[in-house]
């Protein structure tokens, strides 16, 4: 795993236990894009499998250890967290062999996400992290795609609507 990549910013999610004990995982719809998503999405997963325990029974974002770059055992936590999502998402092995992100194109993105088994907005989205660079590859990284999935009414009406 990358240990150099500082935490994402805007990831607010939580982790923790429900009251029969079972994990359970929370997401806003803060930025309606897939990049975000799966993101999101993994790096509470990763503090389910790293951080919950009997200690520990809730994990809320805190935006202010975003940097980690207080030491503390939080920070160090989220740290970890962005770590493990990174690495579940595309692998650091697949990532170095590509070149990314410096010969990173639109479509040798698609060519490593279909290889990663991971759709192109998650390349995209880690090409534009690590590049600190959020203008390139916008048409990739699935502006608009989550929110349908989710409806107010609680009635999916389906991909295609």
């Amino acid at each position: 795993m990358q240990t150099s990549s500082p935490s994402r910013l805007f990831e607010p999610g939580a982790a923790m236990r429900g009251p029969d004990g079972a994990p359970l995982v929370a997401l806003t719809l803060r930025h309606d894009r897939l990049d975000y998503f799966w993101f999101c999405l993994m790096h509470e997963l990763a503090h389910i499998v790293l951080h919950l325990d009997d200690e520990a029974s809730v994990f809320l974002d805190d935006m202010s250890l975003r940097d980690g770059s207080n030491g503390s055992q939080s920070a160090m936590r989220e740290r970890e967290a962005d770590e493990l999502a990174e690495e579940a998402l595309v692998n650091d092995e697949l990532w170095a062999r590509a070149g990314f992100p410096d010969t990173a194109t639109s479509l040798r993105i698609v060519e490593l996400a279909m290889e990663a088994k991971v759709h192109p907005a998650v390349v995209a989205d880690r090409v534009r992290f690590e590049t600190r660079n959020y203008r390139r590859f916008g048409g990739l990284i699935g502006r608009g795609e989550v929110r349908r999935f989710f409806p107010r009414d609680g009635v999916y009406a389906g991909a295609g609507q």
